[in-house]
């Protein structure tokens, strides 16, 4: 009997030692996939301002080149295909402004967005 309990005693013990051990080896893990998982949470919040930045950036580009166009439509005097490209910058520039919105909306506490109008200056010996 007494030999059955220091058995038991000794499988106790090594028991206890591996338990003990999966769980400080269970504690850093969990320590070092918390530390990595924050990292991925900044570089999704990157990721994402980022590409909602350069949906934005498009938006504005694509709706200076729509006026670029309207504006060339009407020094060549085309002036229902200019009427028709109007209403479609007029649904563009509700849609960058809705994109800048939205940016706003999403990335606003990472970065500011300062929209600027800009006149090209083109001249006859560019």
């Amino acid at each position: 009997m007494q030999i059955l309990n220091i058995i038991f005693t000794i499988v106790a013990v090594i028991a206890n030692a591996a338990m003990t051990y999966f769980a400080i080896t269970a504690w850093f893990e969990l320590r070092r996939m918390k530390r990595d998982f924050a990292g991925v949470k900044r570089a999704m919040v990157v990721t994402t301002t980022i590409t909602v930045a350069n949906h934005v950036k498009d938006s504005f580009e694509q709706l200076n080149d729509m006026k670029d166009t309207f504006n060339q439509l009407v020094e060549d005097e085309q002036y229902e295909e200019a009427e028709r490209l109007k209403a479609a910058i007029t649904d563009a520039e509700r849609n960058a402004k809705a994109a800048t919105k939205l940016f706003k909306d999403i990335c606003g506490d990472s970065c500011d967005v300062v929209v600027t109008k800009v006149k090209k200056h083109c001249s006859e010996e560019d």
